[in-house]
């Protein structure tokens, strides 16, 4: 006798992606106004420091050429306003541009993923030398058992 089994009617990746968005834009918006609140400057600043990066780099903001306008990043950071999202490339030149990579690690979590800074980079080498060293002793033993045995 077979049990049935009741499936969810949303799966667990669907709600995800649903609060994508959102989430998204709440994380550029908190970016911004640290940055902007940190030094003092309106958020016009900020964009003017992403269209100078994205020139100098030789890439657009937008899928159009030339800088990206106050407008369009207005609607970028609007929480109401689900349709008009940043490229990959404008996500990335924020990011560059605030310091601030909270909006990169919030997709990679979608997906299970974290940033690592240069303190956990350093921690994971040391943790795999550490490894590689139980390794290497418990092979040398078992090797001296072998010639003493």
């Amino acid at each position: 006798m077979t049990k049935e089994q009741q499936l969810p009617l949303i799966d667990a990746r669907e709600a995800t992606l649903a609060g994508l968005v959102p989430s998204l834009k709440a994380s550029l918006n908190r970016a911004a106004k640290n940055w902007c609140d940190r030094r003092d400057l309106k958020r016009e600043a900020l964009l003017d420091r992403m269209n100078a990066l994205a020139e100098n780099a030789g890439v657009s903001l937008t899928a159009g050429n030339g800088s990206t306008s106050m407008a369009v990043f207005e609607k970028w950071l609007a929480p109401r306003d689900t349709t008009n999202l940043p490229g990959i490339v404008a996500v990335n030149v924020f990011c560059m541009v605030t310091g601030d990579n909270s909006p990169l690690a919030m997709m990679l979590g979608l997906h299970g993923c974290v940033i690592m800074g240069p303190e956990d980079k350093r921690l994971r080498d040391y943790g795999a030398a550490m490894d590689q060293v139980k390794k290497a002793n418990q092979l040398k033993r078992r090797l001296e058992a072998e010639l003493n045995g």
